[in-house]
């Protein structure tokens, strides 16, 4: 009996941008107007970005991927802070939510009158539709799942906060990570029916 012929899945698209072309003067101010201007793919929201050290090196770059209506993004950078405001939030509101894993480094998040430290191995929901100031004190790279939020409104029990950390723990936090974390390494191996039904 023979085999059937293996089929083929289709690349997902793949978009890809770093500073390794841009002088090293210039990496920062470059990050910096991406981010203001909500430079799509890469970025849906407006964010400004500050340092505190503007004489020091800095790197930065990201990857978007995309299957059907699964999307993961990927963002490194080095020291930062990064502020989304009220009229950044009103000027481009973005209609996804952001299943973010920490993979290498630190971030301070503070939002909704709270303040987490988002570790390596931590997973965060991130409402950007609601201000927030993240401080990244050295070199920081995170992941992230692009959740619609039609989707995961409708799954979010009345009076529920739609932004917080969840620590690689015993239990559903580890199981939430371990699950975010295998989907992002799997995704590219996924046709469109089988992102949808996996997100």
């Amino acid at each position: 009996m023979l085999d059937a012929p293996a089929t083929e899945l289709p690349s997902p698209p793949v978009a890809t941008y770093t500073l390794s072309d841009v002088p090293a003067p210039r990496r920062f101010a470059v990050m910096r107007d991406m981010m203001a201007d909500g430079h799509r793919p890469f970025m849906r929201a407006h964010l400004t970005v500050t340092r505190e050290d503007s004489e020091a090196p800095f790197d930065g770059g990201f990857q978007v991927r995309t299957t059907g209506e699964l999307s993961f993004a990927e963002h490194f950078c080095d020291a930062a802070r990064y502020t989304r405001s009220e009229r950044g939030v009103a000027a481009s509101p973005i209609e996804v939510y952001g299943l973010q894993l920490q993979v290498e480094g630190v971030s301070h998040m503070t939002q909704g009158g709270q303040t987490r430290r988002h570790e390596p191995g931590s997973l965060m929901l991130m409402d950007s539709n609601v201000p927030f100031d993240v401080f990244k004190p050295g070199r920081s790279r995170h992941r992230s799942i692009r959740i619609p939020r039609r989707q995961l409104d409708a799954l979010i029990a009345p009076g529920w906060q739609r932004q917080g950390i969840l620590c690689a723990q015993p239990g559903l936090g580890n199981l939430l990570t371990q699950y975010a974390r295998v989907l992002m390494e799997e995704m590219d191996r996924l046709n469109a029916a089988e992102a949808g039904a996996v997100l």
